[in-house]
């Protein structure tokens, strides 16, 4: 709850990065080196946060059914990303 009483839920970092396919609906499915470039220009997110991100979570978002191939591309372009920089 904030200062004006108004209570909001925060999503995690990983939560929050799966929203944005879900949510845009102009993303199309893309590559994997589309999908490489949507996230490190487009989104400008470092490399070295994706190191961060929870794979499990972006599997458990997958699994909700929404976006299922363009979440399955974001885990197959992260994945190796975290073994590379991890």
């Amino acid at each position: 709850m904030d200062a004006t009483g108004l209570s909001f839920l925060i999503a995690s970092p990983t939560k929050a990065l799966c929203d944005r396919p879900v949510l845009s609906r102009e993303l199309p499915v893309l590559s994997r080196m589309a999908m490489r470039q949507w996230l490190l220009e487009d989104l400008r997110i470092d490399p070295e946060g994706l190191v961060q991100l929870n794979l499990d979570e972006i599997h458990q978002c997958q699994a909700s059914g929404y976006k299922r191939r363009q979440l399955g591309t974001l885990l197959k372009v992260i994945a190796p990303l975290q073994q590379e920089l991890g």
